[in-house]
């Protein structure tokens, strides 16, 4: 009888984190697909690299952390900016950032983050 009860127990905890587990990656999935930002690039007119866009497609303006990587130089840089609703922001040489191909940009929104990359 101890052994029936122990294996009834351990199957329903494993159900328990199994469906646990199932509705934390839905949440994830949902929070991704709602993701309001996304990221451009063009080259600078004035100065080196390129010229990062942080594009808000929602119709409210939002807040978002992004962080600039560069991997060749080992360096990097954190920007947090407020994004008009369907406005961009540009992050460049003028703002202290020359992108180049290799570069990553990382934008965290919600507890939600995104890494795009320079190609």
């Amino acid at each position: 009888m101890k052994n029936n009860a122990r294996i009834v127990l351990t199957t329903v905890v494993v159900t328990l984190l199994v469906v646990g587990a199932f509705f934390l990656i839905l949440a994830q999935h949902q929070k991704m697909a709602n993701f309001p930002f996304e990221v451009k690039y063009r080259k600078a007119i004035t100065g080196n690299g390129y010229v990062d866009q942080i594009i808000n497609n929602s119709d409210r303006s939002q807040s978002v952390k992004v962080t600039l990587n560069n991997p060749t130089l080992n360096r990097t840089k954190v920007y947090s900016l407020i994004v008009d609703a369907h406005q961009f922001k540009e992050i460049g040489y003028l703002e202290g950032w020359p992108s180049s191909s290799g570069d990553t940009v990382t934008l965290e929104w919600n507890s939600v983050s995104k890494k795009f990359n320079i190609p």
